[in-house]
């Protein structure tokens, strides 16, 4: 494996990685089930991956009670061992390639840096060395000022972006209602898939699943935004929990955990009347998106939302034994593929078009409702830096509260977007406990 590194301006390097072809992860039969294993050399010198120890189990995936090609995505993050958290593809075989563009766009190199940007590097590499950082890059005006990445991550490692890829599902929502298989927005989820039927998610409109504010059941910051507590009647219900009937099945997690939140008085949250972060309402998205008349999730997002990020790179949707895309915080993509993200996003906000999906994205990311879950209680408060949310983007940051925007994901990652600034920072990171840091750098660069 070749390394050239490409300096420019203080503190700036760039590493670019001949990608070899990815062997698969060996397969452990035990007397309770199987076990995955990224247990070989050539895996890792192809990912630039070396796992804690060679042949040792994954964690909390040790033994599954169904054979490999039934394990599914919920509850993702307890098959995550350090820095593999960033690629787990390898740990599911239930996977939507989805192709690159053939004309990727281009992410010039700036050519020159001024003082304000060499200082703002300096600040960047400090917080990369000291912090548990996997990979950063930084965008103004077009140009790629500042790129790194972890010694075990490369350029064209799969970054799994978790809860990101809530926002790509928003915004492929929004292509697909602007082609007119979703022409009203305002209607209940369950007019458009009867899947939904006799959820509080069917009751809502497809509107209110964007804006999490579904009435459904509150997700847990303990839980990663799934519901504190399973349903009564399913003590193991959890969703990571391989034993639970509906573990691959997420029609059925979703009739599982379908009732309405409860008040303090027992009276019921409706639709609309709050705001509560929480992943069944993306996944709701999955079956308006993709049912009855319009094809599965993945295969609109492949020709209707993809083709204008102009990616480079291969990328990955995981989904459930039933081929329902896994919406919520499973897609992957390369550093340089999720920054192309960020710059679709960003051209629709400064170049205002007045068409549909360009009214779209700008409500996407503007504040459509008040984060006001401090009141929920601690557990139940999330998005603590943010007072605002659009449609699956957070808003209103406290250290930089006017224009920016954010895509946030489990464990650190981060996509933070100003488009009057022209300004993007992408991170991913194996821990989110430094993500204060983080919002200052980017304030710092007004």
């Amino acid at each position: 494996m070749k390394f050239i590194s490409v300096s420019l301006g203080i503190c700036f390097s760039i590493a670019v990685v001949a990608h070899a072809q990815v062997p698969g992860p060996e397969i452990k039969k035990t007397p309770d089930g199987y076990c995955l294993l990224r247990n070989t050399a050539a895996y890792a010198a192809a990912t630039q991956f070396m796992p804690t120890s060679l042949g040792e189990c994954l964690q909390s995936g040790g033994v599954l009670p169904q054979p490999p090609e039934g394990i599914q995505p919920n509850g993702l993050q307890i098959y995550c061992r350090g820095v593999d958290c960033v690629d787990s593809i390898s740990k599911f075989k239930a996977v939507y390639p989805i192709q690159p563009s053939g004309r990727p766009r281009p992410l010039p190199l700036a050519t020159s840096l001024s003082f304000k940007q060499r200082s703002l590097i300096q600040n960047a590499n400090r917080i990369f060395d000291t912090n548990p950082t996997l990979a950063i890059l930084l965008v103004e005006r077009g140009e790629v000022i500042f790129e790194r990445y972890h010694p075990q991550v490369g350029p064209k490692t799969p970054l799994l972006g978790y809860s990101m890829s809530k926002t790509l599902t928003a915004l492929t929502v929004g292509r697909i209602h602007c082609s007119g298989l979703l022409p009203d927005l305002d209607r209940k989820a369950k007019s458009y898939d009867d899947r939904l039927a006799g959820t509080q998610y069917g009751e809502a409109t497809v509107r209110q699943l964007l804006m999490m504010a579904s009435g459904a059941s509150r997700g847990s910051a303990k839980r990663g935004g799934n519901p504190l507590n399973p349903p009564v009647h399913l003590p193991n219900g959890f969703t990571g929990n391989p034993w639970y009937a509906g573990y691959a099945d997420v029609q059925k997690q979703l009739h599982d955990y379908g009732a309405s939140q409860k008040k303090p008085d027992q009276s019921l949250v409706t639709a609309g009347e709050e705001f509560s972060y929480k992943n069944f309402d993306t996944q709701a998205l999955a079956f308006v998106a993709g049912g009855q008349d319009r094809p599965e999730f993945s295969t609109s997002f492949s020709t209707m939302f993809w083709p204008g990020v102009q990616a480079e790179d291969m990328a990955y949707w995981i989904h459930d034994q039933k081929g329902i895309t896994h919406t919520p915080a499973s897609f992957h993509a390369t550093l340089r593929d999720w920054a192309r993200i960020g710059l679709h996003i960003m051209d629709e906000r400064r170049t205002p078009t007045g068409d549909c999906y360009n009214r779209f994205v700008e409500k996407a990311s503007t504040t459509q409702i008040q984060n006001q879950s401090k009141s929920f209680g601690d557990d139940l408060w999330l998005g603590r830096s943010f007072q605002g949310y659009g449609y699956q983007i957070w808003t209103e940051n406290f250290e930089d509260p006017h224009g920016t925007f954010y895509l946030n994901g489990y464990r650190g990652q981060r996509i933070a977007i100003n488009p009057v600034r022209q300004q993007m920072m992408v991170v991913f990171s194996a821990q989110e406990n430094y993500m204060d840091k983080l919002y200052q750098l980017f304030a710092s660069w007004k």
